[in-house]
């Protein structure tokens, strides 16, 4: 889990077919978000598992 998930809870929202536009945009974030989230992990693993050295 997150630490963007338990920060933002009332992003959690499910979709219904009349919800308003800035609930279903918070939804498309928040879907956005967690899509970014699991590309940085898997980037992190693959960076971490190469014998790169990665200076900041």
């Amino acid at each position: 889990m997150s630490a963007l998930k338990s920060e933002l809870p009332f992003l959690e929202v499910k979709k219904t077919a009349q919800s308003d536009p800035v609930v279903s945009s918070m939804v498309n974030l928040r879907e956005k978000i967690t899509d970014l989230e699991t590309k940085a992990d898997q980037l992190e693993k693959r960076i971490s598992g190469s014998r790169l050295d990665i200076r900041v």
